[in-house]
This record gives C-alpha cells, structure tokens and sequence, in this order.
C-alpha cells in the first residue's frame, strides 16, 4: 500500500512538475547533465525546494499551530538532511577536485620529465649528429686521402710509363746503333779474316807442294844412299845396275857365293825399306786428307764464332758503362732502373758462369798439355843428356824403327783426338828432327795452321827417315842436327810451359775475381729481393689496415644512423601521445575551473536566495505529505544521479591509470 501511495505520489509530483515546469533548466543544460550530473542534480534540487516552498503556502491556514510547529521543525529536519547531504556533495566534490588536481599535478610532473627526456634525448640527438658530422668529415677526409693517392699513383704510373718508353726508345736506338756497328764491324772482319784466310790458304798450298817436291828428292837420295850402302838394289832398275856395276868394280876379286849372299841381303833390306815406304806413303795421304778437313773445320768455326756474343757483348758494355758511370742507389732508383740492373745483373751472371766453365775447361786442357810438355820435355832431356843413344848401329834398327813409329802413332792420336776445331796447340806444332832442320824449328816456333800441317808432315816424313838415317849414319858425330833440334824444341817447350804456367795462374786468379763477383752479385740481389719483399708487405699491411679501418667507420655509421632513427621516431611518437594528453588534461582543467567556479557561484546564489526565501509550509497534510514525497524523490534522484557520476568517474580513471601506464612503458622503452 505504500509503495502504491509512494508511486501515485511520484506520478502526481511529476505531473505537478510537468505542468508547473519547475526544473526548465533540466532540457537546457541537458548537455550539461551529461557532462556533469553533479551540478544538474543540485540546480534541480535547489529548483524544487524553491517551487515546494512556494506550493505549500495556499494550504498553510488549514493546518493547526502544532501541526505547523511540527511540519516546520520536520522541514528543518529535512533542510538540515539535505544541507548536510550538500556538504557531503561538497565534500566528495571537494575530494574528487584534489584528487583530480593531484592528477593534474602527477601528468604534469610526467610531462615534465618526459620534457626532461625528450631534453635529454635532443642532447643525445645532438651528441650523434655531431658524431655523424665528425664520421662523415674522417670519411670525407679518407675518400679525399684514397684519392690524393689514386692521383698520385696514376701520375706516377703515367710519368713511368713515359719514362720506360723514353727508355725503351732510346735502348731501341742504342741497339740499333749497335746492331748496325757490329754489322759494319763484323763485315769489316769477316773480309779481313777472309782476306787473310785465303792468304793463308795460298800460302799453306805452296808449302805443301815444296814440301811435296823436298819429300820426293829426299826419298830418291836416301834409297840412293842405301844403295850405295848395301851395294845391291832391286834387279831390274837402273840403281840396281849402277850399283852392281860399281860392286863389280870396286870388288873383282868377290866370289859368286859371296855376290849371292849380299844379293840376298840386298834384297832383304830393300823388302824392308818397302815395307817401311809403302805405309809412311798411306799415312801422309791420310794426313792431308786429316788436314784438309781441319782446315776445313777452322774456317768454319773462325765464320761462325765471329758473330756470337758480340752484339750481346757490346749490350752489356754500354749498360755496364750505364750503371758503373754513378753509384747505383736503391732507395731513389725507380722500378724500371731496378729491373733493368738486375737483367744486366743477371746477364753479366750467366756471361760469368760461362766463362768460369770455359775457363775450368781450359785449365784442365791445360794442365793435361802441361803434363804431355813435362813427359816431353823429360824425354828430350834424357835425349840430350845421352847422346850415344840417338845415334843407333845397324844392329839395333829396328828397335829405333819401332820407337819411332810409337812416337809417330802418340802425335798422331793426340792430334786426333783433340775436339778443338782450330788445332793450333803448339803441341801439334812440333816435330822430330829432319834434314831440312831449319823450316821444321820456324813452324814449331809459330802457332798456326801452316805449323800444323808441317808438323804433321814433318813428324810423318821423320818417322820413316829415322832408321835411315841410324842404318846409314852409324859412325856420326855426336854433335849432330838431331840435338840441335832437340835443344831448340826443348827451349820452346820449356817457354811453352812457363807461359801456360802464367795462363794456368792468370785464369785461377780470374776465376776467384769472378767468384768474388759472382757472391757480391748474389748478395745484392738478395737484399733487394729482401728490401722490395719487405716495403710491399708493409704497404699491404697499411692499405688493409686503411680498408679495415673504413669498414669499421662504415658500419658505425650505419649502426649510429639506425639507433639515431629508433630513438627519433620513439621520442616523436612519445611527445606526439604526451601533446595529446597535455590537451586533454588541459581541456579537463579547464572544463573543472569552470564547472568548480559555475558551483561555487551557484551553491552561493542558491544559499542566499534559500536564506532570503521565507519559509511557507503547506497547511494541509495532503500538500504537506505531497511535498515530503517530493523532497524524497529528489533525494532519490540525486543518489541514483551520485551514483551514476561515481561509476563514469571511476570509468574515466580507471582509462586515465591506462593510459598513464602505457605511456610510462613507451617511455621506459
């Protein structure tokens, strides 16, 4: 039932509310009702204590004076609830005011330290656009270092280039100078030598024939000192008449037993002689046809040895004249001065080698003509020291024969066997005596080809006179050509020794100069090879350490440039959010100034014209009750009204918390 009268007293006041139109600034500040229901609630509060205050007067006379005293002192009741529900608004208001001030307070603490850190990130934004700016100058600095150099190594690789073919066409010159000089100069031998060996040519064919006509006079004397010798030739040619007709003569009184044992002796010696002539003969032509080839050989190798070396020679002159005219320094000399000493270098090496090895090959043909002069000259000396034994009798002839043809048979191996293809030795140049003494000992005495092919006919011819003239000569003296001729062979083979002796020590000394030569040479190129390997590792290793260097620049760059753009676009979006916010705190302070000042002046207009308004309560009881239901109402109202501004308040922190939170972590990140 009273719920009942309670709702049909609801519907009444609203109704009365409805008509009368107490509270018109409901519709108009609806806005505002939503914005701040607190407000509203208390201007439509103090709108209706106002229009129930002036309802109630039409029915006040009806009432008795107790029952005025006690509705007034209810009303009082009422007013001292409603005033002190105000103060607990107030209160509440008062407490959501500070708090929302210390809100207020703690955004703008954070603003200020995310201005502190966005202070602080411009300073460190700072700091790596400065680095960046030092990076950029190092790297500009390096790219115009690499390029200094790259310049400079081009003009140098430009200035060598034109410096190696300014050289290179001047070495051309040079060589072509040469080129035409050794031409000029070994066409000027080549006639000559030519000249002079078709001379010599001449001149040795003359000499063959005189030898040729001395040979064939000496072998009709000494068959016709033979005959006259043993007294019987051959039967059948004129020697042999003439000396049998001279036999008879000169012994008429001789047997037939005794003619027929000298016939028989006769022929015995004269099968001998033919059997000594016949061979010696063989063996002369086998020696001219021997000495033409050599002579053959000697125009040939004197043709080709003219023109080896010599071009390479005179090269190796001019450059040694080059680099001995001034001290060669290492450190200012330029890499094509470098490489063209160590070829000259290297040329003078081989040329070095090579005659080292020439002259080891001609020191060991040496010392084994050496020791054939020695065995020589020992077997001439005991010759001369006994002379007895060159003088042979008829007994021992054919001891000498055989000594002879072994002597004849050594000098002619020696000869043979000689790779030489001058054969010049003076060696070969002598010969055993004979009777024409005098062109034997000037042939001996002069080392050329003539020399040899006299010896060599000379050696042959006195092989097969020697036991003739031992069977013939068997009383001579001992002063005899033959010594005269081992003597004066023996005074050239002994000079002939003294001088190899100086040659042996001549090429020794030279093969140690070429040795010394040849070690300072190796020990140059060594500190060279050392010295270039050393500055090209050193050049290496400062380029990489430049490289490394860079990279590292480069990477810091890089690894500065993204850091740099994370931390702007954090601290943009960071101020940009916390901008947003400072609006919207500022937009909530402002719309709270307002709201707090628009209650301030109200709660002091409605309180004064609550103490100007005369209190007028209803007289009737029906009105009286009406109004206290109406007051209820209100208080219903403004509690649902509290709670609903209680809950969006709470909403709205319970955003602002998460906001706040999200912020500090995107700041904190």
């Amino acid at each position: 039932m009273e719920q009942t009268e309670e709702l049909e007293g609801t519907e009444v006041i609203n109704a009365d509310l409805s008509s009368d139109n107490p509270i018109s600034s409901l519709d108009e500040n609806h806005s505002s009702l939503d914005e701040n229901p607190i407000s509203s609630l208390d201007e439509n509060h103090l709108s209706q204590t106002a229009d129930d205050s002036k309802s109630p007067t039409a029915d006040a006379k009806n009432l008795s004076k107790e029952e005025l005293v006690q509705l007034v002192a209810d009303l009082r009741m009422n007013e001292e609830r409603f005033r002190k529900a105000k103060n607990e608004q107030d209160e509440e208001f008062g407490r959501h005011r500070a708090m929302f001030k210390e809100l207020y307070m703690q955004k703008e603490g954070e603003v200020g330290q995310a201005h502190q850190q966005s202070a602080s990130s411009a300073a460190e934004f700072q700091r790596l656009r400065r680095n960046y700016a030092e990076v950029q100058r190092e790297l500009a600095e390096l790219k115009s270092v690499a390029l200094v150099a790259e310049t400079a190594s081009k003009e140098e690789m430009t200035l060598m280039t034109e410096r190696f073919t300014q050289e290179i066409a001047s070495m051309e010159q040079a060589v072509r100078t040469m080129v035409e000089d050794a031409e000029q100069s070994t066409e000027r031998k080549f006639q000559a030598d030519r000249k002079q060996l078709i001379d010599e040519n001449n001149r040795l064919r003359e000499e063959n024939e005189e030898l040729s006509r001395r040979l064939q006079s000496v072998d009709r004397g000494l068959l016709a000192s033979l005959g006259r010798k043993v007294g019987v030739s051959m039967p059948g040619s004129p020697v042999n008449v003439a000396v049998g007709k001279s036999l008879k003569s000169r012994s008429p009184s001789l047997d037939e037993e005794s003619y027929s044992r000298e016939m028989r002796r006769a022929k015995d010696d004269a099968d001998v002689l033919k059997s000594i002539v016949l061979p010696l003969e063989e063996e002369i032509k086998a020696l001219k046809s021997q000495l033409q080839e050599a002579v053959e050989k000697v125009d040939y190798y004197e043709q080709e040895k003219l023109k080896p070396n010599f071009q390479s020679s005179q090269s190796l002159d001019s450059l040694a004249r080059k680099f001995g005219a001034k001290e060669f320094d290492l450190s200012t000399a330029s890499k094509s001065d470098i490489e063209m000493y160590l070829g000259v270098l290297q040329t003078q090496k081989s040329v070095l080698q090579d005659e080292a090895v020439n002259c080891q090959r001609e020191l060991g043909k040496a010392q084994k003509l050496l020791d054939q002069e020695r065995e020589l000259s020992q077997y001439l000396q005991k010759c001369l020291n006994n002379p007895q034994q060159r003088m042979p009798t008829k007994n021992n002839s054919e001891d000498s024969l055989d000594f002879v043809k072994s002597d004849n048979l050594s000098l002619r191996s020696t000869g043979d066997g000689d790779e030489s293809p001058t054969n010049n030795h003076p060696l070969l140049e002598m010969s055993l005596p004979s009777d024409f003494d005098t062109h034997s000992t000037a042939s001996a005495s002069t080392p050329t080809t003539s020399g040899f092919e006299e010896s060599l006919l000379t050696s042959s011819h006195e092989s097969g006179s020697s036991p003739k003239r031992t069977m013939i000569q068997a009383g001579g003296s001992d002063k005899c050509d033959m010594c005269a001729n081992y003597e004066s062979q023996l005074q050239a083979a002994q000079k002939l020794e003294t001088r190899l002796k100086q040659d042996v020590a001549n090429a020794a000394r030279a093969m140690d100069r070429l040795k010394d030569d040849l070690k300072r040479e190796q020990q140059f190129r060594s500190d060279i090879d050392i010295r270039i390997t050393k500055s090209m590792e050193e050049t290496q290793t400062q380029i990489s350490d430049l490289y490394k260097r860079l990279s590292e620049s480069e990477k810091l760059l890089i690894e500065s440039q993204e850091a740099h753009g994370k931390s702007r676009k954090a601290i943009e979006h960071a101020l940009r959010e916390m901008a947003g916010e400072r609006e919207k705190a500022m937009i909530e302070m402002n719309f709270l100034s307002k709201e707090n000042d628009r209650l301030v002046d109200r709660h002091s207009k409605h309180s004064r014209q609550m103490q100007e308004e005369t209190i007028s309560l209803p007289t009737e009881m029906e009105e009286l009750h009406l109004h206290l239901l109406q007051y209820r109402e209100d208080v219903i109202r403004n509690r649902v009204a509290k709670e609903h501004t209680e809950e969006r308040l709470q909403n709205e922190l319970q955003t602002r918390d998460s906001v706040v939170e999200m912020l500090s972590k995107e700041i904190g990140k």
